[in-house]
């Protein structure tokens, strides 16, 4: 046991002394400040100038993360915004506000003008907000005209003797509850965070791939040539381990530090098999591949798809199969779906094995 652990720290020590692994660790706290310094910005999905009615910009700027607002003075200057580029569209509202609501409810005429350079779904998306804000005052004006109409004896009634009755049933707090697959409350996240545990995850992988290398040009030096053939395999697990392990180590410390943790018990269990995992899958693709430079050319490719193809940025239910061929698919979906860890275990022991299967068609061959 001795023995073991003098070796361990021998082969941690070398890992330090390489520059690609100290710039991996060095970028790992790095990138996950910048994002979360860049998130606590003005920032949004969508930008949208507003011109005219003070009241309606002010209560369209407590909006959710998606829409940045930006307000102007004129409607012509948020037109000149439109038509540069600096914002995607203009939402110009009338300045008498209740008269022109009063008056869209007798005849329909539209009194919010928005200017867009082009319509996409996004577009669609963000008017729904400018939607409801609206009609959250317009329906005060229906109910006021409705109960006039249709009840005679409170047609003489001032607006603040009707609006009481309106406003006792309006409800407050919120709709919607999110939560998890498992049950517990879904994190309010901003959106500019969400994809830094698949970044890390992807960070994660690619040390293993570099381990991977790095394992080809010891038995090229014969680093490992005091070792029996048979126990090779423990070097280059022992090595992937390190690596993998150091990294995610440092990726859960970053996000303990900007808040962006889960269950720490889950975050621990899922570290401890995505070390295996990434571990297996490299140690597969290093055996399967055979030599530095196709790992070498594989590493940038593989890197490209993964951030694609698993869930980072977005979750494309059709890629499943494909996603679940990747060791970040699991580091991702465990934390919310405890399920997933079982899968990993799985996937683990699936890319074990084909790598004891490819090694002993290598020595046939």
């Amino acid at each position: 046991m001795k023995r073991m652990l003098i070796w361990l720290r021998l082969l941690t020590k070398r890992l330090y002394k390489k520059p690609v692994f100290l710039a991996i660790l060095v970028l790992i706290p790095l990138l996950t400040f910048s994002y979360r310094v860049v998130a606590e910005q003005e920032s949004g999905m969508v930008t949208v100038a507003l011109a005219g009615n003070q009241d309606v910009m002010e209560d369209l700027q407590n909006d959710s993360q998606v829409i940045c607002y930006r307000f102007c003075e004129t409607a012509e200057e948020a037109r000149q915004l439109v038509s540069t580029g600096k914002v995607d569209a203009a939402w110009i509202f009338p300045e008498d506000m209740d008269t022109h609501m009063q008056t869209f409810i007798e005849d329909r005429e539209p009194f919010i003008r928005v200017v867009q350079r082009q319509e996409s779904v996004t577009h669609r998306l963000v008017r729904e907000r400018l939607s409801g804000q609206v009609y959250h005052d317009l329906s005060r004006i229906f109910y006021r005209q409705f109960i006039r109409e249709h009840f005679p004896q409170l047609a003489d009634m001032e607006d603040y003797a009707l609006m009481p009755y309106y406003d006792r049933y309006e409800m407050d707090g919120q709709l919607f509850s999110y939560e998890t697959v498992t049950g517990a409350q879904a994190s309010d996240t901003h959106y500019l965070l969400s994809p830094i545990r698949g970044i890390l995850a992807v960070l994660a992988m690619v040390s293993g791939l570099a381990a991977a290398m790095y394992h080809k040009k010891d038995l090229k030096t014969g680093t490992f040539g005091w070792l029996p053939v048979r126990r090779r395999p423990l070097a280059e697990l022992a090595g992937q381990t390190l690596a993998i392990g150091n990294v995610l180590l440092v990726s859960l410390l970053t996000l303990l530090l900007t808040g962006l943790w889960g269950n720490i018990g889950l975050e621990l269990a899922v570290l401890v098999l995505y070390t295996l995992c990434c571990a297996a899958f490299c140690m597969l693709l290093g055996s399967v591949l055979g030599s530095v430079k196709l790992l070498g050319a594989a590493l940038p490719i593989l890197s490209a798809v993964t951030l694609v193809v698993c869930p980072v940025f977005l979750d494309v239910a059709k890629l499943r199969l494909v996603q679940l061929l990747l060791p970040p698919t699991y580091y991702i979906t465990a934390i919310h779906n405890p399920w997933y860890l079982a899968y990993m275990a799985i996937f683990t022991a699936l890319c074990a094995g084909l790598y004891i299967l490819s090694e002993k068609l290598h020595k046939r061959l």
